[in-house]
């Protein structure tokens, strides 16, 4: 284990909600209104156009609603599953936010009974901060793939 200190250029909130109420999972209305909220109370600047849609999978019990606001060096995306009672957030910031604020209040406004976190220090590196990198081979990325695949 390395001494030096280590930097991150960010906080990723990955949020699993159990048991919501599932009134919550199937509003459209009711997404769109958390993802224009959030922002503002975790410090999340400029946020922008937020999308929601409800969505069908194969079967009649993958359906729910999906939604997500990107914002400057941040985004929130919520999806819902009404047939397990569930709610997956995806929470990115370049700043770090307080993480127990969006638990909380997520969790509430679900219903939920039960969550389970990830929190990911993102850009985190050892001995130097991001902003001092030398990012010289990242400017040389090459995309190699289709996306029509």
């Amino acid at each position: 284990m390395s001494n030096q200190t280590r930097y991150g250029s960010g906080s990723h909130l990955l949020l699993d909600l159990l048991g919501c109420l599932p009134e919550k999972l199937t509003d459209v209305s009711f997404v769109d209104d958390v993802l224009r909220a959030l922002p503002t109370k975790l410090g999340i600047a400029r946020p922008g156009s937020v999308n929601v849609f409800r969505y069908q999978g194969q079967t009649a019990q993958e359906w729910g609603v999906s939604g997500v606001i990107l914002a400057a060096e941040a985004h929130i995306s919520i999806h819902t599953f009404p047939s397990t009672a569930r709610v997956f957030v995806d929470i990115f910031a370049n700043h770090d936010f307080d993480v127990d604020i969006a638990c909380e209040t997520l969790s509430g406004l679900f219903r939920a009974t039960d969550q389970e976190v990830t929190i990911l220090d993102q850009g985190l590196v050892t001995g130097q901060p991001a902003h001092q990198l030398d990012t010289t081979a990242l400017n040389s990325f090459e995309f190699v793939g289709s996306l029509n695949a």
